[in-house]
């Protein structure tokens, strides 16, 4: 495997979309979980901005119309709100009572009351009577900042309610994943940045995706941490709209992606627009790299088609200072269409290649099949510094005809019982003649304390946080038993 260069992955929202999750605007937009019916002028200008083009807009257009917004409403002054001081009036009126449809106020003012109506700021109850939104009488300025507040809030529902739908495990993304883990021994060389909110998931392949997220720092926060952040990029803002910039989140606390990209050999960004709202992560960078006497770098680009590549090149040239000539003389520069990716896999197996120069590990990288295997392999050893079978041998052994069975099985009992998998191995065990007992969860500590994976001797092996992790842990540990008793024969599973 490539060693002793430090390599960082910056992941943007394509990369999610790739791996098939719905995490697109659109996506969120049309959820129950988008506040687009808040009585708020900034919520109007979005929703009239994109009323007929939603396919379109990336999460950048969403940071950008923020700033657009507020540039409009600066030279609007202060008649920018959904109503008038003489609607207020009415409001007032209707507020201080329940109002019938009925009733003189509401007919005579019928066309106005309407358009209230359809801007949320009143609503009909069943039974005909008209109320006004609990924060209608608020400030605009408020409730734009209540806006933005509810945007973050529904999005990280939004987040919550699909952070556990299978992704697609032959995409580009899934394959750069299982690049960036295949090299464990030397994994503290990798890095990896995230704009998205997301951690992985995946039952099959709990290692990988463990190793992963282990790896991976959250630019803007995250749904695990219900702290994401959405905003525009720095500027002269008035102090009643500080709220809708990045940086005066109380979140706000970026990794330091700037001071990394500088000292990194090899670059990789997978699916980031590299947009104005973001340039200030990246602008030092690509300005370093485009100037004489720049340390040569490696740095590749994945993006969706030819279109998108256009907008990649327009936010290279503005960040090099109308450079991008000289960052591509000067750097391995390549722009990776992940579109002819899925026509060629030569595309993505020559990048593969940079990171592992076996043509058996490669072809497991590209494919997948056995990888976790492999990767579980790798950190059993570098855990346990102790020699067990290698690599190859095992990865052919839980494919093999014999061994599959059983891992299907206790993958199979593993969704049935849940958070146990005591009765998965009990019945494993029963099934298949079969004694486990290789690892246990000790039971016997306080459920505040981190549970221990000891061996049947009791002989502490690790300490985790967590259940899931423990039970990640006895499955894996239980596979390598398995192996090394198929391989010296004591074992016929198939009787």
């Amino acid at each position: 495997m490539a060693t002793n260069t430090k390599k960082i992955l910056i992941l943007g929202n394509g990369f999610d979309l790739d791996l098939g999750r719905e995490t697109s605007y659109k996506s969120f937009y049309e959820s129950k979980f988008c506040p687009k019916d808040y009585p708020a002028p900034i919520v109007k200008h979005l929703n009239e901005k994109w009323v007929d083009n939603l396919e379109s807009v990336k999460w950048y257009d969403l940071e950008n119309e923020i700033l657009n917004y507020y540039e409009k409403i600066k030279v609007t002054g202060d008649n920018y709100d959904l109503y008038n001081e003489n609607e207020r009036k009415i409001l007032l009126q209707i507020k201080q009572k329940p109002t019938h449809s009925t009733n003189s106020t509401i007919q005579d003012n019928i066309n106005i009351i309407n358009r209230l109506l359809a801007d949320n700021i009143l609503n009909l109850s069943s039974n005909n009577y008209v109320r006004v939104h609990p924060d209608a009488l608020l400030s605009p300025v408020e409730r734009d900042n209540r806006a933005i507040q509810k945007i973050k809030q529904g999005l990280i529902e939004y987040l919550e309610s699909i952070q556990h739908n299978n992704i697609k495990e032959t995409s580009a993304a899934a394959t750069i994943i299982r690049t960036f883990v295949s090299d464990y021994d030397n994994i503290e060389e990798y890095i990896v940045y995230n704009f998205n909110y997301m951690l992985l998931r995946s039952v099959e392949n709990s290692n990988t995706v463990g190793v992963f997220n282990d790896m991976t720092n959250f630019i803007h926060g995250s749904i695990k941490d219900r702290n994401i952040i959405i905003g525009t990029k720095d500027h002269r803002i008035s102090p009643d709209y500080d709220f809708i910039q990045k940086s005066f989140d109380p979140n706000f606390n970026p990794p330091g992606l700037g001071t990394d990209l500088l000292e990194a050999d090899d670059i990789t960004i997978f699916g980031h627009s590299l947009g104005v709202n973001d340039s200030q992560y990246f602008k030092a960078f690509f300005v370093q790299q485009s100037q004489p006497g720049a340390k040569k770098k490696t740095i590749t680009i994945f993006t969706k088609d030819e279109k998108s590549e256009l907008q990649i090149k327009r936010a290279l040239q503005e960040m090099t200072d109308w450079n991008l000539s000289a960052l591509y003389s000067m750097n391995n520069l390549q722009i990776i269409k992940t579109d002819a990716c899925n026509d060629d896999k030569k595309i993505l197996s020559r990048y593969v290649k940079r990171f592992c120069n076996d043509d058996y590990y490669e072809n497991i990288i590209m494919s997948g099949n056995g990888f976790n295997i492999w990767l579980g392999h790798q950190i059993h050893q570098k855990r346990r510094n102790v020699n067990v079978l290698p690599d190859k041998e095992v990865i052919e052994m839980l494919n093999c005809p014999v061994c599959k069975p059983v891992i299907k099985a206790i993958k199979e009992k593993r969704e049935e019982y849940g958070s146990s998998l005591y009765e998965a191995y009990d019945s494993v065990a029963d099934k298949y003649n079969i004694s486990f007992g290789f690892a246990y969860i000790d039971v016997q500590k306080s459920e505040y304390c981190p549970y221990i994976i000891v061996d049947k001797d009791r002989r502490e092996l690790d300490v985790f946080k967590t259940t899931e992790d423990a039970q990640k842990e006895i499955l894996h540990q239980t596979m390598y038993e398995l192996a090394r008793r198929i391989e010296n024969g004591k074992e016929n599973i198939h009787k």
